[in-house]
């Protein structure tokens, strides 16, 4: 992916290629799971009154008559002709006076159910109200729903077989386990009403199916395939345990066709479903990862690499700006992996943040070397705020025309947030002061960053360690005290600006993070002993002698003192001829 050498205007208002969904879409979307549900429950129903379902046995998994004796397989052909009649009779009077009530029933269980489904996304993280997707987990849901009604129409299989942990994994993987929990009971309830007139057999084994699913997932999937025996075996377990205890419960006895057939037993077949169906769902994840917008591992991964044109243009145009980002990306991928975030994603957010700075590298301090005046000095406060801004356009705007994928375009403008350039905003405020004028008089939009607050756990990270790495550079004498107290100040303030509201993190991952990026940033500070030419060096040019050492210090140095010591007391140096030419 290349990069144009210079864009021609950006400018004004960038677009948030990802906005939320309105409310007249989350209406609609409700609407619409309820007649979705409606359709999928009445199915077999309207077939069966339309005459267009001959084989009756074909339309349920196992169906149990009034008298509670007769039992019919599926898909085996009623032969009995009153066993027939009687069978035709049950789904006559669903369809009949109460038949009315029982469609004005499904529609509101389906209404209940999507509003519920509405309100737990508002609840989570702000990305699950974003347009995207909201349309993905409902098209994802009642496409879902359709599999289950084909499976049990046409699957010659008990209904304990249906695939919802096929449904629910690639779910817990690419949006969480909270929202796979939502969806698990949802789906629970849509199965049993699958199976006239409500079976609760079926609904408490999807339930315990879906929820050891969505517990069992792990946020982002781990190397190797260890992982996925424990993940199995427990889908497996919690299925069968889940089928056992609402067959006793209810019932009071196991099914006789668990006893007498291993081909239409229940029990069975949801041990299969529990063992077969988690896989199937790892193999669909990279499907529902398009249709969500996320980014898959190997574009992450060819993203990463250092030597991607975008990377040599910061490196070379900006090195302290790349500099900067090398150590943002270290401490964020430290403090990802504590709260369980997605680390090689926020590693390349982190990469890639600063793109437009290698516009005008000149405006940033990172790139200035060290005692050279700064281009802000002759700059007023608005002006040099409007060229800090711009490496947020810029970046933006680059970043589109690269191809960048929209979850890595998300870092550059959830990086500074909506908030204030804020050293430059409080120098126009002391210059109206120093003039005699009212600081309240300031614009504040002129000093306002263009971007949007982090709507993930990721983006909200690499807010605070955007903050953290630049801030950590001014502490003379490091320590812990001091690094805590920083981290804090910052996070404190990120709160009280409402920056950290919508990015689903809560006070316990914020002080997990506190925790991690204070152990690395220490980490990163730490000491190294004085090398005795060093000290000969510094003597040497103070005019005085060099002071004794402690023992533990000549102890630790004397490796290296024995490493040169057959080259003399100076430093090793490599010292090239000035007349030779390189070798070949």
């Amino acid at each position: 992916m290349l990069v144009e050498p210079d864009l021609a205007d950006v400018s004004g208002p960038i677009r948030f290629a990802r906005p939320c969904a309105s409310p007249r879409l989350r209406v609609a979307l409700v609407v619409g799971w309820a007649l979705v549900l409606l359709a999928v429950v009445e199915l077999p129903l309207w077939l069966i009154r339309d005459g267009l379902g001959r084989e009756l046995a074909s339309v349920t998994h196992h169906f149990v008559l009034a008298d509670g004796r007769t039992f019919i397989p599926r898909g085996h052909p009623v032969s009995d002709f009153a066993s027939a009649w009687e069978l035709r009779q049950f789904y006559a009077g669903l369809g009949g006076p109460s038949g009315l009530a029982r469609i004005v029933g499904v529609v509101m269980l389906g209404l209940l159910s999507g509003a519920s489904l509405q309100l737990l996304l508002a609840r989570l993280e702000r990305r699950l109200q974003r347009r995207r997707e909201q349309l993905a987990i409902f098209a994802w849901l009642a496409g879902g729903l359709l599999l289950l009604r084909a499976c049990l129409l046409w699957v010659p299989l008990a209904a304990t077989f249906i695939p919802i942990a096929a449904l629910l994994v690639p779910v817990a993987l690419q949006l969480g386990a909270r929202v796979a929990f939502g969806c698990a009971l949802i789906l629970c309830l849509c199965s049993a009403l699958m199976i006239p007139p409500f079976d609760p057999v079926l609904g408490v084994t999807v339930a315990a199916q879906g929820m050891a699913v969505a517990h069992l997932t792990p946020r982002r999937r781990p190397g190797g395939w260890l992982w996925l025996v424990p993940f199995v075996l427990g889908s497996a377990a919690a299925t069968v345990l889940g089928y056992l205890a609402a067959q006793l419960f209810i019932h009071g006895a196991l099914n006789p066709l668990d006893l007498v057939s291993v081909e239409w037993g229940r029990l069975s077949w949801a041990l299969i479903g529990g063992l077969c169906w988690p896989l199937v769902g790892l193999a669909l994840d990279p499907v529902f990862e398009r249709v969500v917008g996320n980014v898959s591992r190997s574009t992450l991964l060819e993203l990463s690499d250092l030597n991607n044109p975008m990377l040599q243009r910061i490196s070379t145009r900006a090195p302290g700006t790349w500099a900067h980002s090398r150590a943002m990306a270290n401490l964020a991928e430290s403090a990802a992996h504590s709260v369980g975030a997605d680390a090689l994603l926020i590693r390349v957010g982190a990469y890639y943040h600063d793109l437009g700075k290698a516009d005008e590298p000149q405006n940033f301090i990172e790139n200035l070397p060290r005692g050279s005046a700064s281009p802000h000095d002759s700059l007023t406060p608005e002006r040099s705020a409007e060229k800090i801004i711009h490496h947020v356009r810029s970046s933006v705007v680059r970043g589109r025309a690269a191809g960048l994928p929209e979850p890595i375009i998300d870092f550059m403008h959830t990086h500074h947030g909506d908030g204030r350039v804020e050293y430059f905003y409080q120098k126009a405020r002391a210059q109206a002061l120093a003039a005699g004028e009212d600081p309240k008089r300031v614009d504040e939009r002129a000093f306002v960053y263009p971007g949007v607050s982090p709507h993930s756990p990721e983006t909200g990270i690499l807010l605070i360690v955007d903050s953290v790495e630049a801030a950590s550079r001014t502490l003379a004498r490091p320590d812990r005290k001091e690094i805590d107290k920083l981290l804090r100040q910052i996070v404190f303030s990120k709160l009280t600006a409402g920056q950290l509201d919508d990015c689903g993190l809560g006070l316990r991952e914020l002080r997990r993070i506190i925790e991690t990026l204070a152990d690395t940033l220490l980490a990163s500070a730490h000491g190294r002993i004085t090398y005795p030419w060093q000290n000969e060096e510094a003597s040497a040019s103070s005019g005085t002698a060099a002071e004794p050492r402690a023992a533990t210090d000549a102890a630790a140095s004397a490796p290296s003192a024995e490493l040169g010591a057959g080259l003399g007391p100076g430093p090793l140096r490599v010292i090239a001829d000035p007349d030779e030419s390189p070798r070949s």
